[in-house]
């Protein structure tokens, strides 16, 4: 079970949760020796010489969580992988009520694009929600209310399409 507890100096470590070309940036952690009231120990994770400066993962945490937590956002080089959030969409289910003509429809436009619709579709956020991302598309296709076959069929052409005469090229993701 996992505790907050307050531990003297360790305030003046650098933190980063940031990777960069797939390894941390980080080297230290703690480790706890039981109860909290009976302390942790710093475990330098890997090789660090004399005069190399610490740095300390504080959590997995999204800059927005690091504010709101400890008052202030990470920077620096590499990437956060927890900014990016994940949404698992059914398109089977988000179809449902539409006329079986419709949803089979729909369906085809998708694999069209590129998805595989019968599996639950995965989103990132936030590159998939940004324009030129690949939930917008998929949102506005899903939710479309139409009276046909032959609309759906003229409406995807459009929504699949960024601005401008170039096709979008989303990333389909399928989860699992």
């Amino acid at each position: 079970q996992e505790q907050l507890a307050l531990v003297p100096l360790v305030d003046m470590l650098n933190t980063s949760s940031s990777y960069a070309d797939g390894d941390a940036l980080w080297q230290c952690s703690f480790e706890p020796e039981g109860p909290v009231s009976e302390g942790a120990k710093f475990v330098v994770e890997r090789p660090a010489c004399r005069g190399d400066e610490l740095i300390h993962v504080y959590s997995n945490l999204s800059t927005a969580m690091f504010w709101m937590g400890y008052g202030f956002m990470e920077g620096g080089d590499g990437e956060n992988p927890f900014e990016v959030a994940g949404l698992i969409a059914d398109a089977s289910r988000a179809l449902a009520t539409d006329s079986a003509e419709v949803r089979e429809a729909k369906m085809a436009a998708l694999r069209a694009a590129g998805f595989e619709p019968q599996r639950p579709l995965f989103f990132e956020l936030p590159e998939d929600g940004q324009v030129g991302g690949a939930m917008l598309p998929v949102a506005r296709l899903l939710a479309y209310q139409c009276a046909g076959e032959e609309e759906v069929r003229r409406t995807a052409v459009d929504i699949f399409r960024c601005v401008g005469d170039e096709p979008a090229a989303p990333l389909p993701k399928n989860f699992g």
